[in-house]
């Protein structure tokens, strides 16, 4: 918007205005965007695009470190992911090898064959060295 002449901002302006007037200060407009369902749409709308680095069974923990014990953002934000961290951790010691070889196949890993390295075929060395292996 800083780049733009001022007679697009003012074209621009006096469009936002004609759409305002004609369409969405109708009543029948209002009333759906204001219907209760819609509203509670976009509050959820809106707390997946700020929250959504935290997940949805700690927002409320995040909430209550902030607004209740005025901690920090970052600062609860840090407490939040060291707790995903150790809850992550927890869940991994809970399972066998096998699971959680299981989970890596089940997220895109693919199955390697162990690298044995052959037995060198002659006694010595590139240099020159015996090495008595024969």
């Amino acid at each position: 918007m800083e780049r733009l002449s001022p007679e697009e901002r003012r074209r621009r302006s006096e469009r936002g205005k004609i759409t305002a007037r004609d369409v969405l200060f109708q009543p029948e407009v209002r009333a759906r965007t204001m219907a209760p369902e819609v509203r509670q749409q976009a509050g959820r709308a809106k707390t997946e695009t700020i929250l959504g680095w935290c997940p949805p069974h700690l927002r409320d923990t995040y909430r209550h470190l902030v607004n209740r014990k005025h901690i920090p953002a970052a600062e609860a934000r840090a407490m939040i992911d060291e707790e995903v961290a150790r809850q992550e951790r927890a869940r991994l010691a809970a399972l066998t090898p096998l699971q959680r070889q299981i989970e890596r196949l089940e997220k895109g890993g693919t199955l390697t064959a162990k690298f044995t390295p052959k037995k060198a075929e002659h006694a010595f060395t590139l240099g020159g060295v015996g090495s008595g292996l024969l």
